[in-house]
């Protein structure tokens, strides 16, 4: 028995030793590559990426690729379905070569290159440092940390859990969109140290493809990402704050753990079930499409019953449309993805249980909301606000934001932010009330 235990404690010796020394920064990764054009990933029983668009004196542009040119290979690896697309493209780093091939007008194309890596960030007056982090999976995934220049002391700090999509967390290169620029007046005027994460096979994160990683891996990474983060010399980790955007909105609390952050602030997040949320989501993205309400009720006896077989039955689309027929009606995705990533990150998101998360948070707390957010719930925002003011009132706030969205667009109207997502302006008016409430938050 002494054996026994002096092996387990050994065992438990060497686990705390990795992993406290694996939730340390451990440097930027490998550059991934800028390919310079968008491609549609090939679709079920498709073969090959269609090219939609070429960026001018861009990588893809000097290999010779053009618009409606199908790429079939890269590097003698064949592109036949989504995710072997998705981890060609996440293999591909800046300063290798690479050999690409495809069809156009029917014939056989091929080529080779020096790839191009992806441009860094740049904000004004701000230090943007590359690193990476451990993931308790077995590999690293890409953190950016950002600094005011010349600052010497501890720092408050601002911690990103990100959005559900396989969009990145690193500003794009082209067009920006109300999101990112929150997430620059934030970076550029908070006076705080700010990290984000990336997911597992999103940008420069090793790990496999986005589009295969489910909630639980994505969440892992999230939390090892936060120790780390904790531990900088630059923060003051009693001056933390995490800031939960759309899906991380909803699950903020749970990256935390057991550490104890000077406060929560969320925008277009969620609180009950997952099956709620989609039912939601639906009824209300029928009505903006035009259905009469009529149409929306006999439309929804289909989703209803769906969403039972997937979310709460835990099983596959495929596997649903191939039992229940009938129900094609109510899927218009891949059939084992939803918005690109897959069904079981959903499943997981079901098992949740949000309320409780919420119920142990007792630090000041910003609820906002955009007032034509067709993608999350007012109610679900005022449920966050109201079981957080249990433990103390007054400890949590909600701000409506008018005419805004999902992703701090601004609209004249609820019909024209389902219509046209990109027409929407971004005022900075949005990020101040964060920045306002931040900085009171941190000189407590």
């Amino acid at each position: 028995m002494k054996t026994v235990i002096k092996l387990n404690l050994t065992l438990f010796f060497l686990l705390l030793i990795f992993f406290s020394g694996h939730a340390q920064l451990q440097g930027p990764l490998p550059r991934h590559a800028d390919l310079g054009a968008t491609f549609s990933s090939p679709k079920e029983g498709a073969f090959g990426a269609l090219v939609q668009d070429v960026k001018a004196n861009s990588f893809a542009a000097r290999l010779g690729l053009q618009k409606d040119d199908l790429l079939v290979e890269v590097n003698s690896q064949l592109i036949n379905t989504a995710s072997k697309w998705a981890e060609i493209r996440l293999s591909l780093k800046g300063g290798e070569k690479a050999h690409f091939a495809w069809i156009r007008n029917g014939k056989r194309i091929e080529n080779e290159g020096l790839l191009t890596s992806m441009p860094l960030e740049q904000f004004e007056g701000v230090e943007v440092n590359y690193e990476s982090v451990w993931s308790p999976y077995g590999y690293k995934v890409q953190t950016i940390v950002t600094k005011p220049q010349n600052s010497n002391q501890k720092m408050p700090g601002i911690f990103l859990v990100r959005w559900l999509s396989c969009s990145p967390v690193e500003e794009p290169v082209g067009r920006k969109g109300g999101t990112e620029y929150f997430l620059q007046q934030l970076i550029e005027n908070s006076g705080a140290l700010v990290m984000r994460v990336e997911k597992p096979g999103l940008g420069d994160s090793e790990g496999p493809p986005c589009r295969d990683v489910d909630f639980l891996e994505e969440l892992a990474a999230h939390k090892a990402a936060f120790q780390a983060f904790t531990q900088l010399e630059e923060v003051d980790p009693d001056n933390i704050i995490i800031l939960g955007l759309s899906n991380g909105g909803g699950y903020a609390p749970l990256v935390a753990g057991d550490f104890k952050p000077a406060g929560f602030a969320i925008m277009g997040g969620w609180m009950k079930t997952w099956y709620e949320h989609m039912l939601e989501i639906e009824r209300r993205r029928f009505k903006l499409q035009g259905e009469s309400p009529a149409e929306v009720s006999q439309r929804m006896k289909s989703v209803e019953e769906f969403y039972v077989e997937y979310l709460i039955r835990k099983k596959l689309p495929k596997d649903i449309l191939t039992e229940k027929p009938h129900l094609q009606d109510a899927w218009e995705f891949d059939p084992a993805h939803q918005y690109g990533i897959p069904a079981a990150y959903f499943q997981q998101l079901q098992d949740l249980n949000l309320s409780d998360a919420w119920s142990k948070v007792e630090v000041p707390t910003l609820v906002m909301y955009g007032e034509y957010d067709w993608i999350m719930s007012r109610q679900d925002h005022e449920m966050i606000r109201d079981i957080v003011n249990h433990n103390s009132s007054g400890l949590a706030q909600f701000e409506l934001l008018p005419g805004t969205d999902h992703s701090f667009h601004v609209f004249e109207n609820p019909q024209q932010a389902f219509d046209d997502y990109w027409s929407g302006k971004y005022d900075s008016a949005i990020g101040e009330k964060f920045l306002n409430w931040f900085k009171n938050i941190s000189r407590k």
